[in-house]
């Protein structure tokens, strides 16, 4: 894309830290084998990751989180593009999508100090 605009905040409150981080990756162009008649333009999208973490002693820290919170899809592929009709959206990210297919992604981590 064109553009990306990263914005980000970490706050911490005690035993609970907090970080959110919003990314939006401009439109992008996909010219597909056969341009200009497979050409394809994907629109821009934003993509919000949240992480929440909790110190409940000086050695466990226990983290929820979420890279692409709202579970954020690229355009779909343009049927000339996707014969067969087996991939809705673009499989690779290559120039035509700065983030994946797969949608949202969501996961508990724990944090062990020794």
């Amino acid at each position: 894309p064109r553009t990306r605009i990263n914005l980000s905040a970490a706050y911490d409150i005690g035993k609970l830290h907090v970080y959110l981080r919003g990314t939006r990756y401009g439109s992008t162009e996909d010219a597909g084998f056969a341009p200009p008649l497979t050409q394809q333009e994907f629109g821009a999208k934003w993509i919000t990751d949240l992480d929440v973490s909790y110190d409940f002693t000086d050695s466990l820290r226990l983290t929820l989180g979420a890279q692409n919170l709202f579970d954020v899809y690229p355009d779909k592929t343009i049927l000339i593009n996707n014969p067969g009709g087996f991939f809705t959206y673009p499989v690779t990210n290559s120039a035509n999508t700065p983030f994946g297919f797969n949608g949202g992604y969501y996961y508990l981590r724990a944090l062990f100090r020794f």
